[in-house]
């Protein structure tokens, strides 16, 4: 079976991973073998002390994984979305599903993560200049202007967040946002605003 194929057992997922990677860290999915020779998904692991694959306290994996976004107790809001086209920007793992014009995103922010420190430097601007319109459906983020208005949002909550913030998870989670956008449209077609007003 190809590494990338996923088998669902008693809804846990896990990835069957040829007997020929058993001792390969990373290959496609960020599948390795873990501890005690199990196949585990690392993009949403625990952190292994010890090791969430249910090893002892003294076979840890090593913490090996393609993100940084833990995973959180078989919860659906983490699991892989079949027909989604999978990204990873930065620390941040995004899946899009393309919806006529639109498109649905969800976003998984790891724990700690904070836009001017993880993700400026990628964009090449001190501000994130998306619009964000949507449903925080885990998790808590902060939002906060240069004139220094906030705002901070909880799950479960809706979301509409100007273009030019700073942005960061303060929960002890990692907080998933569910947006609607149209990629460089989005202010002009939602009808939303395109600059923090008071």
């Amino acid at each position: 079976m190809p590494p990338h194929e996923r088998t669902v057992l008693g809804g846990e997922v896990v990835e069957a991973v040829e007997a020929q990677v058993a001792d390969t860290l990373v290959v496609p999915f960020a599948s390795v073998r873990c501890c005690a020779g199990r196949a585990v998904d690392h993009r949403f692991a625990k952190s292994h002390d010890p090791c969430s694959a249910g090893a002892s306290a003294t076979a840890g994996c090593g913490n090996v994984r393609r993100g940084s976004v833990p995973f959180v107790d078989d919860d659906a809001l983490f699991a892989l979305i079949p027909g989604a086209e999978h990204q990873t920007f930065g620390p941040v793992e995004i899946d899009i599903i393309k919806v006529g014009e639109a498109r649905v995103k969800r976003s998984i922010y790891p724990v700690g993560m904070r836009w001017s420190a993880d993700l400026a430097q990628l964009v090449g601007t001190d501000t994130c200049r998306h619009a964000h319109v949507g449903f925080l459906a885990h998790g808590s983020l902060h939002f906060e202007y240069p004139d220094g208005c906030s705002v901070d949002v909880v799950a479960p909550a809706g979301v509409d967040i100007a273009p030019g913030h700073d942005a960061w998870v303060v929960s002890s989670e990692p907080a998933v946002l569910i947006e609607l956008d149209f990629e460089g449209d989005t202010v002009a077609r939602l009808g939303v605003a395109g600059e923090h007003r008071h």
